[in-house]
């Protein structure tokens, strides 16, 4: 029988006032200026009490700031949030009150190779093994399901991204990742003030350190003189920057995927196109979006960036806020559409784009670029029989003008024969 190791815990449960809430929302949100603006402040990296909500998942508690910034980095497939606290604060060692690693929030290959480079606990002589493991195409089964990788948490759980590298569940490997793009195309596709914010993070990490080992030598100085209380007053006044010579410098993998994500949910559709130029994907299912409704949600587990620009526009139509956000949606798709085909599948069950389009102008748009509208989904149900009566009426009078409009050409092209 294979026994399963777990650590010994090495954080501690929030004390009232030590929490950083407007820290947690800037990670959670991944807003890198507020987050590295906030963790100047010296926020304690092993305190548990933050939280993570995901409308798909329970709402996770007593999260320590990295372990929020590991889930925040696999959600979005990216190296940012990550990096950037552990070059501030908390101990790559992490383990909680739950007996978590921060292996166990890793949900992607990238996030998990990224802890065991800066050394995240894993059973002993396993850590080369699993990198190559983790870096090999998915689906391939390198280690058998008995042989133990990493510890467990108090319930006898490892690590759940490990599973993707077992003989017995190699089939469930996470979506591959997303290319990332150099930093030379920051300013091409992303917004000025977060390349700015991104470009600035070496530059403090820098500062930081030069910080600290001055804070050092004064700290030894005032401790030969024997003013102690000078020297403790110090400290404490720079507990922030304290030690940040030894800590990793910071490190930025921004994902093609998710930058299609974010200018496609903010309506820059002049990034859209540069981030198709280089190369973003638009017809793989790798999206989940939820349309609020009352009391739930609409939610769309896997869609194309193409279905996933047809819902904001549709959003955006429907409300009553951001009208133009819809105009922006339909020119980022159109930029699409010209890269791609606007038939094939779009959303999960066979949907295509017309399945998606459950508001009238985005509905008449698609017709008018060539959406087809008589493409049922893997259930046999055409975009007409999903969608409200007044779209079923508009592609009905858009395919009887299409018929009209043939019978008119074949009329003339016999008249001149």
């Amino acid at each position: 029988m294979t026994i399963r190791r777990r650590l010994r815990r090495n954080t501690h449960v929030k004390r009232p006032g030590m929490l950083s809430e407007p820290c947690r929302s800037a990670i959670a949100s991944g807003n890198v200026r507020g987050a590295s603006e906030h963790l100047a402040d010296g926020l304690d990296g092993a305190m548990e009490g933050y939280f993570w909500d995901d409308p798909r998942e329970a709402r996770l508690k007593r999260l320590t700031l990295l372990s929020l910034a590991t889930l925040v980095d696999s959600r979005r497939d990216q190296l940012l949030m990550l990096p950037l606290v552990l070059s501030r604060t908390g101990n790559v060692n992490q383990v909680d009150s739950a007996g978590r690693t921060l292996l166990h929030f890793a949900k992607t290959r990238r996030v998990a190779r990224y802890l065991l480079e800066a050394g995240v606990p894993v059973e002993e002589g396993m850590k080369e093994p699993l990198l190559a493991a983790l870096s090999a195409e998915p689906g391939i089964a390198s280690f058998d399901d008995d042989i133990p990788l990493a510890f467990v948490d108090l319930h006898g759980h490892e690590p759940s991204i490990l599973a993707c590298v077992r003989a017995i569940s190699a089939e469930r490997s996470p979506m591959p990742g997303s290319a990332v793009f150099h930093e030379s195309h920051w300013h091409h596709v992303m917004p000025g003030d977060t390349c700015d914010a991104l470009r600035a993070l070496p530059k403090i990490h820098q500062q930081r350190a030069e910080a600290s080992i001055r804070i050092t030598a004064d700290l030894v100085a005032l401790g030969n003189e024997g003013r102690l209380a000078e020297a403790g007053r110090l400290l404490m006044d720079n507990l922030g920057v304290f030690g940040a010579q030894d800590r990793p410098a910071p490190r930025v993998e921004m994902s093609l995927r998710t930058a299609l994500r974010d200018a496609l949910e903010q309506g820059r559709s002049d990034h859209v196109s540069r981030l198709v130029a280089l190369g973003a994907d638009i017809s793989t299912l790798c999206y989940a979006y939820d349309i609020p409704e009352e009391g739930g949600a609409w939610r769309f587990a896997r869609i194309s960036a193409l279905g996933l620009a047809a819902l904001i526009a549709c959003e955006a139509f429907g409300g009553e806020d951001d009208q133009s956000l819809g105009k922006r949606s339909l020119a980022a798709l159109a930029h699409m559409m010209e890269a791609g085909p606007a038939g094939g599948m779009h959303a999960e069950g066979g949907g295509t784009l017309m399945h998606l389009a459950h508001h009238p102008d985005v509905a008449r748009w698609l017709l008018e670029h060539g959406a087809p509208h008589d493409v049922p989904d893997l259930a046999g149900r055409l975009p007409a029989d999903v969608l409200p009566s007044s779209i079923g009426r508009l592609i009905e009078a858009h395919h009887l003008s299409k018929t009209l409009a043939t019978a008119k050409g074949e009329v003339r092209r016999s008249g001149r024969l």
